[in-house]
């Protein structure tokens, strides 16, 4: 599996949770405790692979150089 499928595969289990959070009341303060948990790790997860597979690999590709923000 590439970075890219990994990234792609993390922003489907983000979205996911986000889903599992909307309808949770004031009184599921647990339940909510557990999935922004949940959520932290994916996130921390997600910027460790931009950081160092993803980004790394885009600045040694040739043609990526030409690309300007």
């Amino acid at each position: 599996m590439n970075a890219f499928t990994l990234l792609k595969a993390d922003h489907k289990k983000v979205a996911r949770i986000f889903e599992k959070s909307e309808p949770t009341t004031e009184r599921g303060v647990k339940t909510r405790e557990q999935l922004f948990a949940q959520l932290k790790n994916e996130l921390d997860l997600h910027a460790r692979i931009e950081e160092e597979i993803f980004y790394p690999a885009l600045k040694e590709a040739d043609e990526t150089h030409d690309v300007r923000a």
